[in-house]
């Protein structure tokens, strides 16, 4: 009689952070339930099986607000407030690529219309 061992079966706790590796593929830093934070994971997404979990981590990294821009021009970061209520300092570069419509919202919130007849100045 020939037993197999059965597969052991991990449980994803929480997704704690997401990178791109550089091959373009998309990875999630586990926490296993009932496993400590040193045997915490990076995995590739097409290794998961967590659909609402992805997509609930996704959801909550929706950026709500600019905070404010730091820095002198060439060296531009921005504190982003997330929809899960965290916040992240991040690079110019990286605001561009991932929040365009967020930079174009708080630099017109920035823009002060100045009267044509008064100051003869507008900014367009």
């Amino acid at each position: 009689m020939n037993i197999k061992p059965e597969k052991e079966v991990y449980e994803v706790e929480a997704l704690l952070n997401k990178r791109v590796t550089d091959d373009g593929k998309i990875e999630y830093l586990i926490k296993w339930r009932n496993y400590p934070n040193s045997q915490n994971t990076w995995t590739s997404v097409d290794k998961m099986n967590c659909p609402n979990l992805i997509e609930d981590y996704e959801k909550n990294l929706t950026p709500k607000r600019i905070i404010t821009a730091i820095g002198p021009k060439e060296k531009l970061v921005y504190v982003i407030k997330f929809k899960n209520g965290s916040s992240k300092v991040i690079s110019h570069l990286e605001a561009k690529q991932k929040f365009p419509k967020l930079l174009v919202n708080y630099f017109e919130n920035c823009l002060v219309l100045k009267d044509l007849e008064t100051q003869n100045n507008i900014v367009e």
